[in-house]
């Protein structure tokens, strides 16, 4: 896992320590494998020095001018959302790259998926067209697409949560009684096929559900409460507030929370990439399930297939 969170630093080479950036698409929505992909960012930012100016939601896309950007470096969220399977994030990068041509622009690493073969033709003619894009990518798969098709400039990295190793709240398991194991399965567009999750018995004390059911009650409140927030500031003509400096305390409380609930699991079942990340950032032991499409094998191959104590589940075993 140090071996992992070091490659990271090769983004040092791209956003030099000291630069003075923006940074866009933070997410404004509960999904902790996003969550803590922003955490580990701004905990990158911070650790090497580089200045965070402004940033920028999806929800405030209208106030991010060329007056606030200026000459800076923009750099957007890393994830899984590039492709056509979340269209809303995939059309900001989109509006970013197009509005801003002279602006060196990073993307931190992500997982490409288009399902439409057109949607992808279109898509890679607008990052064709920058002359100074940088694409990081998460796995074998999406650095083929992107440097066949998108840049000159692309970069094959692990995911930026795993810059969280070693730092609080993200401790290594330690010995307790605890034998149950938490079965993390997601449910969306994404969700694995029935046959790829393991039959495994389920005792009285494991925990079954996805990201959603481990948040406590007041947690769909604070995330509609933070949506419209950032929603209504970004309709102001001007930049007036800026809804991060009330959402990062927040961001830092439902992941220190999520961190304690998985502490209290020996084992983690999970088809969900950042389950298997926040997993082994903890040191437990982490059964992975493929999604859908692909996405955690191929990192699961290009990443993670040397810990000890992840394995990738066999399709049907």
């Amino acid at each position: 896992m140090n071996s992992l969170k070091h490659k990271l630093t090769f983004l040092l080479e791209i956003i030099h320590p000291g630069e003075h950036i923006i940074f866009a698409d933070y997410p404004v929505y509960f999904n902790i494998g996003d969550l803590l992909i922003f955490q580990g960012s701004e905990n990158f930012f911070r650790d090497n020095h580089i200045a965070v100016e402004d940033r920028f939601s999806l929800k405030e896309k209208s106030q991010l001018s060329k007056k606030i950007v200026g000459e800076r470096t923009i750099v957007l969220q890393g994830g899984g959302n590039f492709g056509d399977l979340y269209p809303w994030h995939q059309s900001f990068r989109e509006h970013i790259v197009k509005q801003f041509p002279d602006n060196k622009i990073v993307i931190l690493p992500q997982t490409i998926h288009f399902s439409d073969n057109a949607r992808a033709d279109e898509s890679a003619k607008i990052f064709q067209n920058h002359k100074n894009l940088h694409i990081c990518v998460r796995d074998e798969k999406s650095y083929k697409f992107a440097a066949d098709f998108l840049s000159d400039n692309v970069y094959l990295l692990p995911d930026m949560a795993h810059w969280l190793y070693g730092s609080p709240p993200f401790k290594p398991a330690t010995l307790s009684s605890a034998r149950d194991t938490l079965w993390l399965i997601r449910g969306d567009k994404e969700q694995p096929h029935a046959s790829s999750v393991p039959g495994l018995p389920v005792h009285g004390k494991d925990f079954q559900g996805d990201w959603d059911d481990l948040q406590g009650f007041s947690a769909p409140f604070l995330e509609q409460w933070s949506s419209k927030f950032h929603r209504v500031a970004g309709m102001a003509p001007i930049r007036v507030v800026r809804p991060w400096k009330m959402y990062l305390p927040m961001v830092r409380s439902i992941i220190e929370a999520n961190v304690n609930f998985f502490s209290k699991y020996e084992r983690i079942v999970t088809s969900r990439l950042h389950g298997h990340i926040l997993g082994a950032l903890l040191d437990k032991e982490v059964v992975l399930i493929d999604n859908s499409y692909g996405k955690n094998s191929g990192y699961y191959e290009c990443w993670t297939k040397a810990l000890p104590n992840v394995i990738l589940s066999v399709k049907g075993a």
